[in-house]
């Protein structure tokens, strides 16, 4: 047993202190300061930390951003802060900024009426970025389960190069076209089938997302509950059209139920050997997951 002696305790106080820092700082290298963090960060990083114990979420980082939503866009509009279709930047607000006004309009008020009115909403970038909408997590309330299975959904697209690979499938197809001389038909064709493909890669996403809670450890029915519970809180369409992106309830309630009812589910797994660390930049209004994190480098 080693015994360190020192005649001011202070400097004993200060040792012990760096001595604990330099520890923290080689097993625990996460940039968080938690104290500076909105609880929606906080949430979305209990929900990822649970799902890299127990998945695998691949080698590249995962940049988390939450912003005012598109209700921004249709109100900037509304009042002539912009043109119809070209106000991307007011829906991509970092919703916990103070803003100046503009023309002489509240934009901060924008954003509350946005927060209040907008309801859920999340997309994955193919680069990895994860966009959510501030007022999804009012709407789920302290429901973060049901939360869970959005965070997963996008998750999944991630994983799967879901952006690229649809392109690709669009490539392939056209190629087994014949010749279609009238070029209106084919556009439309062409757009038919990007719908298609699109809404088929949004049940697979649903499919990996299922996957990826249950091996939590949570119900295996988590994300069929929480998409009655979406359909409900969005109105979302009931029937699914050739021109929707997305499968209508009733086949995507259809095809998820089917696909947990015919697969087995092992419950709660645990990875191993499995490092990660978080980034949060508050200027930047991100949060970003860095899978092993003992090949990453670290900036702010």
């Amino acid at each position: 047993m080693f015994k360190f002696k020192y005649k001011n305790p202070k400097i004993t106080i200060f040792v012990i202190s760096v001595f604990f820092l330099l520890i923290n700082g080689i097993f625990h290298r996460d940039k968080i300061n938690l104290a500076i963090m909105p609880k929606e960060y906080k949430t979305i990083k209990k929900i990822v930390d649970e799902f890299a114990y127990t998945n695998d979420l691949g080698k590249d980082k995962i940049t988390f951003t939450i912003t005012a939503g598109t209700y921004a866009n249709l109100f900037a509009t509304e009042i002539g802060l912009c043109e119809n279709e070209v106000c991307d930047y007011y829906s991509n607000l970092n919703p916990f900024n103070k803003y100046k006004r503009i023309k002489g309009i509240d934009i901060n008020q924008l954003i509350n009426q946005t927060y209040l009115l907008n309801g859920i909403e999340a997309a994955a970038w193919s680069h990895g970025l994860i966009w959510i909408s501030r007022s999804t997590f009012q709407t789920f309330g302290n429901n973060n389960n049901y939360l869970a299975c959005v965070i997963a959904h996008e998750i999944s697209h991630i994983i799967n190069n879901d952006s690229f690979n649809n392109k690709v499938k669009l490539s392939e197809n056209k190629n087994n076209w014949k010749s279609i001389k009238n070029i209106k038909n084919y556009k439309r064709k062409e757009e038919l089938l990007k719908k298609r493909i699109s809404r088929e890669t949004e049940t697979k996403a649903d499919f990996l997302a299922t996957r990826l809670i249950s091996n939590t450890g949570l119900p295996k029915n988590t994300c069929l509950r929480a998409l009655k519970f979406i359909a409900e809180k969005s109105s979302m369409d009931v029937e699914t059209k050739l021109d929707d992106t997305h499968p209508g309830f009733i086949e995507r309630y259809s095809s998820l139920d089917n696909f947990i009812t015919q697969n087995n589910f092992q419950g709660k797994v645990k990875m191993k050997n499995k490092n990660w660390s978080w980034i949060y930049n508050k200027d930047k209004n991100s949060l970003i997951f860095i899978p092993n994190k003992k090949n990453q480098s670290f900036f702010k």
